[in-house]
């Protein structure tokens, strides 16, 4: 049996989401404490934080948050990945949309 078929018995395939949204170097300070402290508030369940290039957000049932922006090209990266595709969307929908509402709402300023 090829491992492929082994591993695809032996390990679960979550579902994931990223994006890439425009985020200029003058706003990723603001955007990142932004997107921190939303996450923070609004994601339930949080089991660890790891602040290493980026925020990244695991909660209890194994399903994670990360928002990150990019060291080298304009723009912001949000990954969601849920235990659920319900879940992802759910959080998909809570996080990418508020960094996009932000990012809109600092592009209109």
């Amino acid at each position: 049996r090829p491992i492929s078929e082994i591993l695809a018995d032996r390990v679960p395939d979550y579902p994931m989401r990223h994006e890439d949204f425009p985020c200029g170097d003058g706003v990723k300070p603001a955007f990142m404490r932004h997107m921190r402290e939303f996450v923070l508030r609004e994601i339930g369940e949080v089991e660890r934080v790891i602040d290493v290039d980026g925020i990244r957000v695991e909660r209890g049932n194994g399903s994670w948050v990360l928002v990150r922006v990019s060291g080298t090209e304009p723009k912001a990266r949000v990954v969601v990945e849920g235990r659920t595709r319900e879940e992802l969307e759910l959080l998909w929908e809570r996080v990418a949309g508020e960094a996009k509402r932000f990012l809109a709402e600092f592009r209109g300023a």
